[in-house]
């Protein structure tokens, strides 16, 4: 199994928009990754989790309008805790609280270590499986 080659996908599998839109994605994460860096180092923060990140992009550009698109995922995509659209690329620590479970600072996490709505609906459907 391990001398076999990786299947190759038909032609009509493949979508332009989507794969342009991922490599924007993962350029901005590069960039993300690359700002967060000296932070970590200076030993402003630990993980990149503790970082809240500002982006900007100009209103109507491609790099703006696949930002907006994928909002909902990006903190998640860069591994921080926040991304906001704003000024220039930004990075600073989070002051919100970090979840028990998947350790995300969220502004609904009231303590360190309480659980997130995400976390506690999985938590209470674990629950009530038991």
């Amino acid at each position: 199994i391990h001398l076999q080659d990786w299947p190759v996908a038909p032609p009509s599998w493949t979508q332009a928009d989507t794969e342009a839109d991922i490599a924007a994605l993962l350029k901005v994460r590069a960039q993300v990754n690359e700002a967060i860096e000296p932070h970590r180092a200076a030993g402003q923060l630990g993980k990149s989790l503790d970082a809240a990140v500002t982006l900007t992009a100009a209103a109507g550009s491609p790099e703006f309008r696949v930002l907006e698109k994928h909002r909902a995922f990006l903190a998640e995509l860069f591994i921080v805790s926040s991304v906001a659209h704003g000024g220039a690329l930004e990075v600073t620590r989070t002051e919100h609280h970090k979840c028990g479970r998947c350790w995300r600072h969220l502004p609904e996490v009231t303590e360190d270590g309480a659980l997130c709505s995400r976390c506690d609906q999985v938590v209470a459907g674990m629950d009530a499986g038991a």
